[in-house]
């Protein structure tokens, strides 16, 4: 089950981290989209002026065409050959009829040196409408193809946070039941434990931030014989006491688990009085009977005295370090 939570963690963890990476995404998503639609409103702009250049030139070539026509018919009748298609269009449908209506146009007013001017300013004013750009409707179209590309992509990205956003939900509310029932299964067996340990109380209270979030735990401990609950003013052994409690406690957090199957215990006992030792003892045996194997690194010999098994290291009178085990005939025929 240990497994599980840390693989439970590591999922809460991934989905984050995939989170913030489809969020940037989403941002240089909108970035380009906002780019593209700046890009794509200028396209139009340029359009909409390329439009209305070309209707200011054929407004204007209209106005040539007719004072031409007005002013200098034989200048026309010199040009029906290169543009006959254009004039039967605008003022005949055939090249005779164009023809008859020339013949039919009064003389122009004014002398030859004033239609030359006259022209002139036509073609001045032809020159500052200049270029239109041919080109501007296809860059609006291809500007508008990636446009709708980025708004799918856009869009997409945004259904997968959302998505995202959902399982991380359900799985914070998983993870946040099943610490929940965790640190239930700990205080019950912490409670367990301080009386065997202390002979009085323990209490696992939750220390939450302002939002109501879990930011840890709090060990609350009152020994036999005492009112205090805050473990600085207890001695070195209750606190000791109250620790190992609490390491044997952490043990029932996954759900099923009964215990520790093995344990290993260096000079924890070391600031243990007399009393403590058999208290500690004892516990170690209730222990051991429910199926935990432990081995103690101790200079205590009350602790040794419940070993089914010794192992050590003795100096002689002569220097000489020896190495020896002793088997405790007594605990084994207990634990058979």
């Amino acid at each position: 089950m240990a497994l599980e939570q840390q693989a439970e963690n590591l999922g809460v963890t991934q989905a984050k981290d995939d989170l913030e990476l489809l969020e940037k995404q989403r941002v240089n998503l909108e970035t380009e989209l906002s780019k593209a639609t700046r890009s794509v409103s200028s396209e139009r702009e340029n359009i909409e002026t390329a439009r209305l250049a070309i209707a200011r030139r054929e407004t204007n070539l209209e106005t040539v065409e007719t004072e031409l026509l007005e002013s200098n018919p034989h200048f026309v009748e010199q040009t029906i050959e290169s543009s006959e298609s254009r004039v039967t269009m605008k003022v005949a449908p055939t090249r005779e009829q164009v023809l008859e209506a020339l013949l039919q146009i009064p003389d122009p007013e004014g002398t030859p040196r004033s239609w030359v001017t006259r022209v002139n300013q036509i073609r001045n004013r032809l020159d500052e409408i200049g270029a239109v750009n041919m080109l501007a409707a296809e860059e609006f179209t291809r500007e508008q193809t990636r446009l709708h590309e980025l708004e799918t992509g856009v869009a997409d990205s945004l259904a997968a946070v959302q998505e995202l956003e959902v399982a991380l939900d359900e799985l914070e509310r998983d993870v946040t039941a099943r610490l929940k029932e965790s640190i239930a299964r700990v205080g019950t067996a912490f409670r367990e434990y301080s009386t065997e340990l202390l002979g009085g109380e323990g209490e696992l209270e939750t220390i939450r931030d302002e939002t109501g979030a879990l930011e840890g735990l709090a060990l609350r401990v009152t020994p036999k014989g005492k009112r205090t609950r805050a473990l600085h003013l207890l001695s070195t052994g209750e606190r000791t006491m109250a620790a190992l409690g609490f390491l044997f406690a952490l043990s029932r957090a996954p759900e099923g688990h009964a215990g520790l199957p093995f344990a290993a215990l260096d000079e924890v006992d070391a600031p243990l009085d007399e009393a403590n030792i058999r208290r500690f003892t004892h516990f170690l045996r209730l222990l051991a009977d429910q199926g935990t194997q432990f081995i103690l690194v101790t200079h205590q010999k009350a602790t040794m005295e419940i070993a089914d098994a010794l192992w050590g290291v003795t100096t002689d009178t002569g220097g000489i370090s020896r190495v020896y085990s002793i088997k405790n005939e007594t605990q084994a025929n207990a634990a058979d």
